[in-house]
This record gives structure tokens, sequence and C-alpha cells, in this order.
């Protein structure tokens, strides 16, 4: 499943490369080159095979899987000089490594460039190899793949032969992709999106959570300056009552010192009248 595994491998890649971890994020673009190669989408194989191919010193063994997948492509590209190249250069770092499941891929694709070249004893030659270093790892994949081409190559020439390599396909096969190992894998499969399903049941809990706490403190804050708009409010009532108040206080204390002065005045009238008309009799009473 491919493009499931797609998904994974460019989660994991972004992940890596978020954390500038570049060994890993190098293995995630092979990953992704060979997801990509064995779905017929050269383009993007290459693209992230050249990625991988720029951190081969941090990749250390996965030299032999660059060119193995380098020399698929080129294969599939019909550039079969240039596949030939890579592939040697993968096995040859294959075998100096001890890496059989490497040296069996490229044995196996070495058989599938010369089949297209026609060139049936050399093809013959590299599945054998292929087929035994996949024995001797067992690594099924590797049996299944190279035991499939000895089967169609001894199949116009040696029947008996190609019927021994076609059982022992079968065989790997149901080994590889029985009832119970497909069990085992929907099995995990199942968990996974159960885990899946629990963390995003988690994280809508978690958003609804802070949805909630940010309602409730939003709602307090409010209240909160309800609350002093209205605590202010009152007191700047409480200041224009006084205010008036004093204002009141302030026009009748006004209006008595006008009462006053006027008072003041009319008796300081009456007392200058007074003092005239006291003037005027006595003059009167003592005429010169």
């Amino acid at each position: 499943n491919f493009p499931k595994a797609l998904t994974y491998f460019l989660q994991a890649v972004e992940l890596d490369e978020k954390i500038e971890n570049k060994r890993t994020a190098a293995i995630d673009h092979l990953n992704l080159g060979d997801a990509y190669e064995k779905m017929d989408k050269l383009d993007s194989a290459a693209f992230h095979i050249d990625i991988a191919f720029k951190q081969k010193d941090a990749l250390d063994l996965t030299g032999p899987d660059i060119n193995n997948i380098y020399g698929n492509i080129q294969v599939k590209k019909e550039n079969y000089d240039q596949a030939l190249l890579f592939y040697k250069e993968g096995f040859k770092l294959a075998q100096k490594n001890a890496d059989l499941v490497a040296s069996s891929k490229i044995s196996a694709g070495l058989a599938v460039l010369f089949i297209k070249t026609n060139k049936r004893d050399s093809a013959i030659l590299y599945a054998s190899k292929g087929f035994k270093f996949g024995q001797d790892a067992s690594f099924q994949k590797g049996i299944i793949h190279a035991g499939s081409l000895l089967s169609e190559l001894y199949d116009s020439i040696q029947p008996v032969e190609a019927l021994k390599y076609f059982r022992i396909v079968a065989n790997a096969k149901d080994s590889l992709f029985g009832m119970s190992n497909i069990q085992t894998i929907q099995d995990l499969v199942a968990k996974e999106q159960a885990r899946q399903k629990e963390l995003e049941d988690a994280q809508i809990s978690y958003q609804n959570k802070l949805k909630t706490y940010g309602l409730v403190t939003g709602l307090t804050a409010l209240l909160i300056i309800v609350l002093i708009l209205y605590r202010n409010n009152r007191h700047k009532h409480k200041a224009n009552v006084l205010l008036h108040q004093q204002n009141e206080k302030i026009e009748a204390t006004l209006n008595e010192l006008k009462s006053t002065q006027s008072q003041l005045i009319q008796s300081e009238k009456m007392a200058s009248l007074g003092e005239l008309t006291a003037g005027i009799a006595h003059e009167i009473q003592n005429p010169l």
C-alpha cells in the first residue's frame, strides 16, 4: 500500500527536518524515493533519492540502497547503460558491507536489466545470485522476486527448473502473505487507527476545554469590567449629588450675602438721611 506509506514517510520527513535530524531525514527521503519508484512516479522518486544521495555520508551503510533505486529508475526510463553503472556501484558497496539484502535486491535488478536487453544467460546468473543472497539472509521478498524471475527465465528452456522455483516462490509468498501475517498486519493497522482516533478525540477535547476556559475567562473579565463601571457610576452619581448640594448651599449663602448687603446699604442710606435731617433741624433751631 504505497500511497498509504507515502503519507507516513511525508509526515516523518517533515518532523525530522523540523528537528534538524539530517540522518533520519535522509532515510525518509530514501524511503520516499523507493515508494515513488515502485509506483512508477520516476521524477518524484529521483527528486527524493537526489536529496538522500547528498546526505550519503550521514547514511553510513545505505549507499547500496540509493544506487539500487537509481538503477531501478534508469531501467524504467530505458537508460540501461546508466542503470548498469548504478547497479555495479551499489553491488560493490553491498559486498563491502556484507549486506546480503541489498545484494539480493541489486542482483535481481541486474537480472531485470539483462532480460530487457535480451541477455538471458546474464539474467539467469544474476537472478540466481539474488535468489541465493535472499536465502542466506532469509529475505523472503528477495526470494520471491529472484525466484519469479528464474521461473520465467527457465519456463521455455527448462520447465522442471521453472516449476521448482515456482513452488519455492509460492511457499515464500504464503510465508510472507499468509492469512496469519495478514491478520497481524490488519490488527496493527486497527490499533494504529484506534490510537489516531484517541489522539484526535484528545485534541478535540483539549480544544473544547480551551474554548470553555476562554469563554469563562472572557465572561469573568466582562463581569469585572461591568462591576467597575457600575461602581464608578455610583461614585460619580454620589459626587454629582454632593456637588449639587454644595452648589445649592453656595447659592443660598450668596443670596444671604446679597440680602445682607442690601440691608447694609439701606441702613447706611437711612443713617446718612438721619444725619442730614438732624443737621437741618439744628440749623433751623439755631439760625444765624
